[in-house]
């Protein structure tokens, strides 16, 4: 929310200032990553071999490996940074009960009508989940630029100016 109110205190046809592409990265990176980084946590739970040594350690480097990866995107990526991070958020999750499906046999088809209710509403949450941030990015994909407060009062005096 800073980073918008400070744009919109900009004058018009002004670029962004350094520091406002700076946090407005930080923030996509760190707020989206976050998602991506559990989402890969969770995958990799999935993925990795259960016999593989230090499991929980690389597990949590899934985490912090896709966290990384996002703060990079973030900082590479100027205009749709928001959108990618957050599909790509929504991607994972959705992966997450498909994995989960593919690789145990507790997956929504058993655990719904067992009423497993741990595996399933684990399942269903991250499904929940990528629908979420696939409506956040979209909204983002949607969203138009707001012009700042003092051109939208002088647009509208001239056009009570008009009457």
């Amino acid at each position: 929310m800073w980073v918008a109110k400070r744009r919109q205190k900009l004058p018009a046809g002004k670029a962004d200032t350094l520091s406002l592409r700076l946090v407005d990265a930080l923030n996509a990176g760190t707020v989206a990553g976050v998602f991506i980084g559990v989402a890969a946590f969770f995958l990799a739970n999935r993925l990795l071999p259960t016999d593989l040594p230090k499991h929980e350690l690389w597990e949590s480097r899934a985490f912090f490996i896709a966290w990384a990866a996002s703060l990079i995107y973030a900082f590479l990526r100027y205009r749709s940074k928001w959108r990618d991070l957050l599909a790509l958020a929504a991607l994972a999750f959705l992966l997450v009960p498909v994995v989960n499906a593919l690789t145990t046999s507790r997956h929504l088809g058993v655990s719904l009508p067992d009423a497993d209710w741990v595996m399933a509403g684990f399942d269903l949450t991250c499904l929940a989940t990528a629908c979420l941030l696939a409506w956040i990015a979209r909204r983002c994909a949607r969203r138009k630029a707001v012009a700042p407060r003092k051109q939208r009062v002088a647009v509208e005096e001239r056009a009570l100016e008009g009457r």
